[in-house]
């Protein structure tokens, strides 16, 4: 399976960095217009650091669309919540024992995508079974391919 949102988007923004709070890591967040709608793209620049090593070279994509969200394609009223707990869940189970990376997250036009680089490419088939039996609401779709110079994470610079 293809990428989902990352296919579509090039931009030319100007980025803001600031700090993510427990992290210490720093992320970019973007904004852009995409088919006449808003996009926003938050990049984790810490992996600046690691993607030029030889152990990330699985590029994970795990997507799922909201079920509450404006004309813009935005969360409204309790998805945000909902979202927030899953991207916690997210954050926890990929890092553990750094196996993998959370890389860039891209919300646009009612769908969250997460680019996550792994060490090994059975990533997606861990964590998205737990995903879903968690947020049975959501449908989560899912891709893995080989990307050792990193061009998913690269197109956002």
């Amino acid at each position: 399976m293809k990428r989902f949102i990352t296919t579509l988007f090039k931009r030319n923004n100007a980025v803001v960095e600031y700090p993510i709070k427990d992290t210490g890591n720093f992320w970019s967040v973007s904004t852009a217009k995409l088919e006449g709608k808003p996009m926003v793209v938050r990049k984790n620049n810490w992996c600046n650091s690691i993607m030029n090593k030889a152990e990330y070279n699985y590029c994970n994509g795990i997507a799922f669309k909201y079920i509450d969200f404006d004309e813009n394609g935005f969360p409204t009223g309790n998805e945000s919540e909902y979202i927030n707990k899953l991207e916690d869940d997210l954050f926890k189970i990929c890092e553990i024992n750094n196996v993998s990376k959370v890389a860039v997250i891209i919300t646009f036009n009612g769908v969250r995508e997460y680019v996550i680089y792994s060490k090994t490419e059975d990533l997606v088939q861990s964590i998205v079974p737990e995903l879903k039996s968690r947020y049975s609401r959501y449908e989560i779709t899912s891709y893995t391919e080989k990307d050792v110079n990193w061009f998913a994470f690269s197109e956002y610079k």
